[in-house]
């Protein structure tokens, strides 16, 4: 068998075990640019909408942020806009960990504007939850955790939060 028709094997077996299926791309890309870019430095997310479940399991030993938008918006010059989640649940389970825990129904942990952002989702947590010691467990509708002199402006939160 040459070298062509082994290759031509294997496309026909990954196509046929569908595994280019099983990834939403769009939705990589995007979550790829929101939590790991600099390249959005002095933007604005904007209508980033979260409708669905996120579902998080605590084993950190450093500092953890988790939001049905985004985990953190802590780049520089950025802030986020008009970015709802409007239904499903953010579970955090099996907290127990040494770091500090940021939960929020929008971004977990905020050092930037964040605007008109609105929360319906629940929140709620499953096991026990353990602080570590010189940590926290910050939990909020909207935001899990704001820091610095900056503004969180016309947000609302209807979602219930069980801790």
């Amino acid at each position: 068998m040459s070298i062509w028709e082994e290759i031509e094997k294997l496309i026909q077996t990954y196509e046929n075990l569908g595994i280019g299926q099983q990834v939403d791309y769009d939705k990589f890309y995007l979550y790829s640019l929101i939590t790991h870019s600099t390249a959005i430095e002095g933007s604005t997310i904007t209508e980033f909408t979260n409708s669905g479940d996120t579902n998080y399991t605590a084993t950190a030993t450093n500092d953890t942020y988790t939001g049905g938008v985004v985990a953190s918006n802590t780049v520089s010059g950025v802030s986020l806009e008009n970015s709802p989640s409007t239904g499903g649940k953010l579970t955090v389970s099996n907290a127990s960990h040494s770091g500090a825990l940021y939960v929020g129904g929008v971004v977990g942990y905020s050092t930037k504007a964040v605007t008109s952002c609105s929360n319906a989702m629940e929140i709620k947590t499953t096991g026990s939850m353990t602080q570590g010691t010189n940590s926290y467990l910050c939990f909020g509708g909207v935001i899990g955790y704001i820091s610095g002199a900056v503004l969180a402006t016309n947000c609302t939160n209807s979602g219930a939060i069980n801790f």
